[in-house]
Order: structure tokens, then sequence, then C-alpha cells
């Protein structure tokens, strides 16, 4: 299985086995609902956060862990608290 500094990636609809890879996974799968439900596309969160479309379609893939900073930026770019975000992520933790 292809790895990332020694730690296998994530398969697509798989779970990460980590408790805390599992909750940034989480906290992503939160972002793309919220995403989604506005119907706003990478390239126009882009212009809303300031994070490039390929970084934010890599990160919500799960291909990327991102930083608080950017996901700080992008749930600005969203309009939802990260508060908001880290309380959803936390449910069934």
């Amino acid at each position: 299985m292809p790895s990332r500094k020694g730690r296998p990636l994530t398969s697509p609809g798989s779970l990460p086995e980590d408790p805390d890879e599992l909750f940034v996974h989480k906290v992503k799968a939160v972002l793309r609902e919220e995403r989604l439900k506005r119907n706003i596309d990478f390239r126009t969160l882009e212009g809303l956060c300031g994070v490039s479309h390929g970084y934010l379609a890599l990160a919500e893939r799960s291909d990327v862990q991102p930083t608080l900073l950017v996901i700080r930026r992008w749930t600005n770019g969203l309009g939802i608290s990260l508060e908001e975000v880290i309380r959803r992520a936390s449910q069934d933790s």
C-alpha cells in the first residue's frame, strides 16, 4: 500500500484507525458537507478563504493533512465557526 512519511494512505471509503487522524477526517467531512450544502465549488471557496482550490480539493479527499491555519481559513470562507466544526466532528468520538 502506498504511504506518506511512513504511514499508509487511507483507502477511499475507509476510515483511519488512529484516533487523531480519524478526528481530522471527521473535521474534513464536516467542511465538505458545509461546502456542498452551500453549493460552493473549490474555485469559489479559494476566493472566499485564500487557500488554493487544488489544495482544498486534496485536503477534502484526505490526500493531505491541512494545518490549523488552513482549517480556520476554510471555516471562515464557509461562514461557519471553527468551534462548530470541532463540536460536530467530536460527536460520536
